[in-house]
């Protein structure tokens, strides 16, 4: 009997794709989210089966209400009723000092990665009203480790980042005790497999007391924790670091 159906947004590519497909080797259903990345997306699924895991695919701009209401919608009409969420999908932006900044730059990092989460939990949490299941559901946000930590010429990722965290608590607090709500907050994670602009600017390894950058399996350890920990546990905010944060004190 497979376990339950789980939600990974963004999960076409790097991070996404690799919780999709720890999840599956792991009996969890997926429902695969995407939006600019189709050819991805289909080759993940197919991973996914390979694995031996449902699968279903939604597309969606997240960073828009109407598209977040649609994909919950399309998975009431297809039974397919998540237990998990993990709101993966962000952008971490270009550096950008503030007089250069526009509206655009910021409204599109806070959208993607702030309001879609807010948007993404409570049509989450109607969609479970509507049909009136029963269980303990999980929401389990990816923040990151600039939402504790100020960087230089970062603002606007800065603030959506620290928002995600102060969303978690609130949700932890206010859908109680039906859903919990935690956090995890990546520090420098390297994808060899899946380079992108991001593992550029990494901190230099000499600074991380683990002596590594992080990789998808760390990330997954907090994921899975959270999926399967004590319904006790809520509110919380877990940082994956290899304690970098440490040598900043």
């Amino acid at each position: 009997m497979s376990k339950p159906w789980v939600l990974i947004t963004g999960s076409a590519r790097r991070l996404g794709r690799a919780t999709a497909l720890r999840y599956a080797e792991r009996g969890y259903s997926i429902v695969l989210h995407y939006h600019s990345s189709e050819e991805r997306v289909h080759t993940t699924a197919k991973e996914v089966r390979e694995l031996g895991a449902e699968v279903v695919i939604v597309y969606g701009d997240i960073s828009k209400e109407d598209d977040c209401i649609l994909i919950f919608e399309t998975l009431e009409q297809l039974q397919c009723i998540p237990m998990i969420i993990v709101n993966n999908a962000g952008v971490f932006p270009e550096k950008i000092n503030l007089k250069d900044m526009d509206s655009t730059y910021w409204e599109t990092t806070y959208n993607i990665n702030l309001r879609a989460q807010l948007f993404i939990a409570r049509e989450f949490v109607r969609l479970i009203d509507r049909i009136a299941h029963k269980g303990i559901f999980r929401i389990i946000n990816i923040a990151s480790l600039g939402g504790i930590e100020t960087w230089k010429y970062r603002t606007a990722y800065n603030v959506s980042k620290s928002g995600v965290i102060q969303l978690t608590k609130s949700l932890a607090s206010e859908l109680a005790p039906k859903f919990i709500v935690n956090c995890i907050c990546p520090g420098a994670i390297s994808q060899p497999n899946d380079f992108s602009e991001q593992d550029a600017g990494l901190v230099p390894i000499q600074r991380i007391p683990m002596g590594r950058y992080g990789d998808a399996d760390d990330i997954f350890d907090a994921i899975y924790f959270f999926s399967t920990c004590s319904p006790y546990i809520t509110g919380q905010i877990l940082t994956v670091d290899g304690g970098y944060h440490l040598s900043r004190t």
